[in-house]
């Protein structure tokens, strides 16, 4: 463990910080893009990630530190597989991103459909 406070401060903050993005937009952007008949199913897979990351991440810290490798390593893979994703992240299209404007265009769509439907009837 470091023994500087500012460091070990910096780096919850920094591990909360990307936690809180896939607790709060994950659900949404589950309910906003997967098809309508596989939306439980993602959300399910969404929920049971974190537990799941959390117990493979204890079992893999426990086999570094029982192979008398620094305990050190395991801060550094997780840094090693989460920076391609982050690099990944930047190439995802932006309208994936911006849900306010698929409500928004959603909204229009149903708006349009109630139209139609109206003409039809009259």
């Amino acid at each position: 463990m470091t023994t500087d406070y500012w460091v070990q401060a910096l780096s919850r903050l920094l591990s909360g910080s990307s936690q809180i993005f896939l607790t709060i937009f994950l659900p949404v952007w589950v309910d906003t893009f997967a098809p309508r008949e596989k939306k439980t199913r993602w959300m399910t897979y969404n929920i049971t990630a974190a537990p799941l990351g959390l117990l493979s991440g204890y079992g893999i810290t426990a086999v570094i530190v029982t192979a008398q490798i620094n305990w050190r390593w395991s801060f550094w893979r997780n840094i090693m597989m989460l920076l391609p994703i982050a690099c990944l992240y930047l190439l995802v299209k932006p309208n994936y991103l911006d849900i306010k404007k698929q409500h928004e265009k959603q909204a229009e769509a149903e708006q349009e459909e109630r139209l139609m439907q109206q003409r039809q009837q009259e």
